[in-house]
């Protein structure tokens, strides 16, 4: 048996968006992060009225950073499920 690398992440998302971060985390360790970050994505149009978070928000190599770095955590965390 070997498990997907979001495995568990949808119940671990529904566990956090109820405030049960504890339980969240036995689920999958990054649902708590990966909640935060849907939290703040989801907010981030209303803040870019201001030109400096607009700024941010244009940067792509900003964006290609942030990707890379949560794909490299998604796949540190399944290894480290794996052992």
């Amino acid at each position: 048996w070997l498990p997907c690398p979001m495995c568990g992440l949808t119940r671990s998302l529904v566990c956090a968006a109820h405030g049960r971060f504890g339980l969240s985390l036995t689920f999958h360790p990054l649902g708590p992060t990966v909640y935060l970050a849907l939290v703040l994505t989801s907010v981030f149009p209303l803040l870019q009225r201001d030109e400096r978070v607009r700024r941010i928000a244009d940067n792509q190599a900003l964006k290609l950073g942030i990707l890379g770095f949560g794909i490299a955590l998604l796949l540190l965390t399944w290894s480290a499920r794996l052992l």
